[in-house]
């Protein structure tokens, strides 16, 4: 039977982190929304009615620009040509670019799937003293399951995404990277100068013993835990 995994609880410095990671996929949309609010302003200075615009300093005129980007107009229908276009194209802009922005902010903040490596990354990045699983077959599902029973922070590594117990690992909070731990950038994302130990459990000798001698040159006073057959 396999072990039963409990709940883990990410830390807050982590979710704010990769909150910050969402807003910066935002930025480009922001500077254009930026842009096209500064630019409604100056437009609405130069061909505006007088007796409208008259009082709005340059930071007046893109609010009420801003305005219009959720259909709440604080000045009448214009008559200048100009006006009109930019009353018609400033919402439907302002839709596009606010609905696209939100939508990708709730996915990198509530589905974890396409930035994966980031949160794992991230997570790492607040973990001391953690341990690094590689392989979670039969044996690393096993040894996982005892380390969090312990209370201990585990990030896990496994080569391919349809592994039996990838989904378990998940739907607990564990944070699990797919890849080829051989790799030093990889190791280096886990946090392995930081970490406690790392236990290579795959079930090719070679693999465990290439990564332990990997994470060795990086991190010399690891703890080093290696499963072999032969």
């Amino acid at each position: 039977m396999a072990a039963k995994l409990r709940r883990i609880h990410t830390p807050l410095r982590a979710r704010l982190r990769f909150a910050v990671y969402a807003m910066r996929l935002l930025a480009g949309r922001m500077l254009v929304l930026a842009l096209l609010l500064l630019l409604g302003g100056l437009t609405l200075q130069w061909r505006g009615d007088p007796a409208e615009v008259a009082h709005l300093d340059l930071i007046a005129a893109c609010y009420q620009v801003y305005t219009q980007l959720f259909f709440e107009h604080v000045t009448g229908f214009p008559a200048d040509w100009v006006l009109r276009i930019l009353f018609f194209t400033v919402p439907i802009a302002g839709v596009f670019i606010l609905a696209e922005g939100l939508l990708k902010v709730g996915t990198s903040l509530l589905d974890f799937n396409n930035h994966r490596q980031a949160w794992v990354r991230i997570m790492a990045e607040t973990y001391r003293d953690h341990i690094v699983l590689i392989g979670l077959g039969h044996v690393g599902f096993r040894v996982l399951g005892e380390l969090l029973g312990r209370g201990r922070q585990v990030i896990v590594v496994e080569a391919q995404d349809r592994g039996q117990f990838i989904e378990e690992a998940r739907a607990r909070g564990v944070p699990l990277v797919i890849g080829d731990a051989r790799r030093e950038s990889l190791l280096r994302d886990l946090g392995i100068e930081h970490a406690r130990c790392v236990i290579a459990c795959t079930d090719n000798d070679l693999v465990n013993l290439e990564v332990a001698i990997d994470v060795r040159a990086i991190n010399p006073n690891i703890r080093l835990v290696m499963r072999f057959f032969d």
